[in-house]
C-alpha cells in the first residue's frame, strides 16, 4: 500500500542553485494538467483553457499536458452514474485515477517540471504532490459535498470517498488557489489547510468574443438575461415568477433565458424568450451568447447554490450589475450593492422582483454599478490579474524556501 506521506519535491531546476554561482532569477519548468485536455473549450465550460492560457502568459517554460486520457474510463464512469441516477461515481476512487492518468502522470515525470498546476482534480493532484510540488487550482473545497444538492444525495460511502480524497489533496498540495472566500474557508476550517497556503486569487471570466465593455444605461424594455443549465439549482423558477410578478404590474422588461429550453408546463409568453444552450466553442452560438449579454442590462441568475458562478464575471465584463444570492462563492464575485445586489438564501420571488424593481426604477443607481462592475472587470476579475498575482505568489514562496533566490520579475 502506498504511504500517506508526501515526500520532499525534487530541487528546483533553476540557473544558479547548487553551484557556487551568485542567485539569478527562477527559470522555472511548469506542467499543468487536468481531468482532461486543458485547452478543450467544453473542459469545465472553458474555465480551464482560460486557466492554462493564463499560466502561458507569464511562465516561460510550461507544458501542458493534453493527452486523451482513455475514453474507457470515461464511459465507464459516465455509464455507471447515469445508470445509478447519477448517485454513483467512481471519479474520485484513487485506483481509477491512478490508472486513467498512468500515461499523463509518466509524460510530466519525464518533462521533471518544478511546478504542477492542477487544475480542479483532487485524485490528481494527490497522486502528484508524492512526487512534485503541487499548486491545486479549484473552485471548491469539502465542503460542496453536502453544499450542491446533487453531491448531498448521493450515497454516504461515495461522499465520504470523495471528501477523504479532497481533504489529502489540499493538505499534500504546496499550493491551493481559490477564487472566492467561501472555496478558501472550506480549504482551511474543512481540510485543515493553513491560512498561507490556501491563497484567494479572483477569476477572470471565459467569453471567447471580445466583450463589449461600456457603461450601461437602462433602455425600453428593460433586458434581463439569465445564463444557466441547471434551472432548478440556479433559480429559473424563482425568476420567471418574479419577471410575471414586475410584468403584471406594468413594468415594460423581458427576459432572455440561456442554458434551458421552456419547460412544457410553462406557457409560452413572448416577454421571455428562450434560447437553449450556446456553446461559447460553436462560433454561431457564441456570437449570439455575446449579442445577448451585449443587449442586456441585468443578469439575473438566483442561484440556490454555486461554488462561483461564471456568469457574474462575464456581466461585468460587459459593465452588467448581476442580481444573485448571497450563498456559495458568488459574494466574492458580486459585490453586493457596488456591482450588484444580493438577495438572502430562501428568499422568494417577491424579493427577488423587489430587487430588480429597485434598480429599474433608479437610473442613477444603475450607471453607478454598472461603472463598477466594469472597473471590476478590469482590475479584479480579470485573468492576467490573476495570472500576475499567481506568479508573484510563486515567485515568493520560492525565494523564502531559497534563500539567495532571485525572483523572476
Amino acid at each position: 500500500m502506498s504511504s500517506s506521506v508526501t515526500p520532499d519535491p525534487p530541487e528546483l531546476a533553476a540557473s544558479g542553485q547548487g553551484t557556487g554561482r551568485s542567485a539569478e532569477p527562477l527559470r522555472l519548468r511548469v506542467a499543468v494538467i487536468a481531468g482532461d485536455d486543458p485547452l478543450a473549450e467544453e473542459s469545465w465550460s472553458g474555465t480551464a483553457r482560460s486557466i492554462t492560457e493564463a499560466l502561458q502568459s507569464v511562465f516561460e517554460n510550461l507544458y501542458v499536458e493534453r493527452g486523451s486520457f482513455p475514453r474507457l474510463f470515461h464511459r465507464l464512469d459516465h455509464g455507471l452514474r447515469k445508470a445509478s441516477g447519477r448517485r454513483i461515481t467512481i471519479g474520485s476512487a484513487l485506483w481509477f485515477v491512478r490508472i486513467r492518468t498512468a500515461m499523463a502522470r509518466r509524460r510530466i515525470r519525464a518533462f521533471a517540471p518544478d511546478l504542477v498546476f492542477v487544475i480542479s482534480a483532487s485524485g490528481l493532484a494527490l497522486l502528484l504532490a508524492r512526487e512534485f510540488r503541487v499548486v491545486m487550482v479549484d473552485d471548491a473545497g469539502p465542503s460542496m459535498i453536502e453544499y450542491y444538492p446533487d453531491y448531498a444525495a448521493r450515497p454516504a460511502f461515495i461522499k465520504r470517498l470523495r471528501k477523504s480524497v479532497n481533504r489529502r489533496a489540499i493538505r499534500s498540495a504546496w499550493l491551493a488557489l481559490y477564487p472566492s472566500s467561501w472555496a478558501r474557508h472550506s480549504a482551511i476550517h474543512d481540510a485543515g489547510k493553513s491560512p498561507a497556503e490556501a491563497v484567494l486569487i479572483p477569476w477572470g471570466n471565459n467569453m471567447r468574443h471580445a466583450p463589449e465593455a461600456r457603461v450601461r444605461e437602462l433602455g425600453t424594455p428593460v433586458r434581463l438575461l439569465f445564463v444557466g443549465k441547471e434551472w432548478q439549482r440556479k433559480g429559473l423558477p424563482m425568476l420567471i415568477m418574479a419577471v410575471r410578478r414586475l410584468l403584471a404590474e406594468g413594468f415594460d422588461l423581458c427576459l432572455d433565458v440561456v442554458g434551458c429550453d421552456r419547460p412544457r408546463d410553462e406557457p409560452e409568453n413572448p416577454q421571455i424568450r428562450f434560447h437553449g444552450v450556446l456553446a461559447k466553442s460553436d462560433p454561431q452560438q457564441g456570437r449570439q451568447l455575446a449579442l445577448l449579454y451585449g443587449e442586456a442590462h441585468l443578469l439575473v441568475v438566483p442561484s440556490q447554490a454555486e461554488c462561483l458562478g461564471m456568469v457574474f464575471s462575464e456581466a461585468s465584463a460587459y459593465g452588467l450589475p448581476s442580481i444573485s444570492v448571497r450563498t456559495g462563492g458568488i459574494p466574492t464575485v458580486v459585490l453586493d450593492g457596488q456591482t450588484g445586489l444580493l438577495i438572502e438564501p430562501g428568499d422568494h420571488p417577491d424579493e427577488l422582483a423587489a430587487a430588480i424593481r429597485s434598480l429599474i426604477t433608479d437610473p442613477q443607481r444603475y450607471v453607478a454599478l454598472s461603472r463598477a462592475a466594469l472597473r471590476d472587470s478590469e482590475e479584479r476579475l480579470n485573468w492576467q490579474v490573476w495570472a500576475r498575482a499567481v506568479r508573484k505568489l510563486v515567485d515568493q514562496r520560492l525565494a523564502a524556501a531559497l534563500p539567495g533566490t532571485a525572483q523572476v520579475v
